[in-house]
Order: C-alpha cells, then structure tokens, then sequence
C-alpha cells in the first residue's frame, strides 16, 4: 500500500504474502514441517525486501507504541493492528489490494469487482490471524495514555513512511480504542471460559 511501492516491492510483498497464507498455519501447526519454515524464512526475506525498499506504514508506527507502553512484541503488536488498517486504507488502496489478493490466489472468481476482493483479502488475513492463533489481548491499555500514543504514531508516519492515507490524532486513538475493546472482550471471554471449566 506505500506510495513508495514499485513492481519490483510489489514483487516480492505479493510473493511473501501468498507464501505466509499457505505455509504459516502449516508451521503453526506443526513447528516439525521443515518445508513450511523453509518457506516462512524465504517469506521473511521477501517482505524485508519489500518493506525495505517501500517503507512502512501506520501499522509499524501503532505497533511501536503497543510495545513502548504495553510490553507487546512487535510481530504480534503487528499482526493485531494489521486488520485496522487494512480496513482504514482499503478505499484509497482498492485497486492494489484487489490485484494482491488476485496475485496470490485468494479471489475465487475473476469477475468481482475490486472492492469485493479487497474484501475478501481483509477476511482471509483475520482469518490466518485466527488460525495461528494470534492472541488480541494488549494488557492494561489506558485511554488516558492514547494521546501520547497516537502523537508518537503520527510523527513517526508524518517522518519518515510513504503512506497511501494520513490520519489526524484522532483517527489513530480510534483505532486504539478498537484494538482496546477486542482486547477487553478477549479477556472477558477468557475470564468466562476459565469459570466455566
């Protein structure tokens, strides 16, 4: 979705990004599937490539601050803001998501239009987050911190990342506030389930 993205980045993202849907839930799965992460290393090359060569984006600079003040690792910090921002850029980033879910095989027919398979790639990617696993829950998230959380966001995009769409302060703390209630109905579910056994 960078502006910065080429067909050499759009290259290798598409070619880390079909190799993650097929053979991450297979290393989930199985840690012992050497074919699987031998994939996963080469998918890891290719996005690095990618990012490097392209930028990052909003769901770096919210993961940073997941981690700053929430102790959050940075991959799961990532894969938990991804599905926001990939619903936030999906208007300004239609065509090209589209043509990434049609390069990687995620589209069943060829006739939807882009908006529909651009919808369909954000429905595949939650869920492969599902599927491994990825847990929503960011401890002890504070709305009073939200401010500073989403000045330190901005300021990194504005800086230094080719973004297809900027958001103000308060299109960041929203997103906060989304991945605050996802994490605050995981953890009432938990808590639930934990009675219940």
């Amino acid at each position: 979705m960078s502006v910065n993205a080429t067909a050499e980045t759009d290259y290798y993202a598409a070619s880390a990004v079909k190799v993650v849907m097929k053979y991450l839930p297979m290393a989930y799965k199985d840690g012992d599937n050497l074919k699987a992460r031998e994939e996963m290393g080469m998918a890891a090359h290719y996005g690095g490539i990618a990012l490097n060569k392209a930028g990052l984006g909003y769901v770096h600079a919210i993961a940073h601050q997941l981690g700053a003040y929430h102790g959050t690792p940075h991959g799961r910090a990532n894969a938990i803001v991804l599905p926001y921002i990939l619903e936030l850029n999906r208007k300004a980033s239609e065509k090209r998501l589209a043509a990434l879910a049609r390069k990687i095989g995620v589209v069943k027919s060829s006739q939807a239009n882009d908006g529909d398979v651009a919808d369909q790639l954000i429905t595949q990617v939650k869920i492969l987050l599902e599927t491994v696993g990825i847990d929503p829950i960011v401890k002890d998230m504070q709305t009073s911190n939200f401010d500073s959380m989403a000045k330190a966001a901005a300021k990194e995009v504005s800086d230094t990342y080719a973004v297809p769409a900027y958001m103000n302060g308060a299109g960041i703390k929203d997103i906060l506030m989304k991945i605050k209630t996802a994490s605050d109905k995981a953890i009432k579910e938990k808590s639930v389930s934990k009675q219940a056994s």
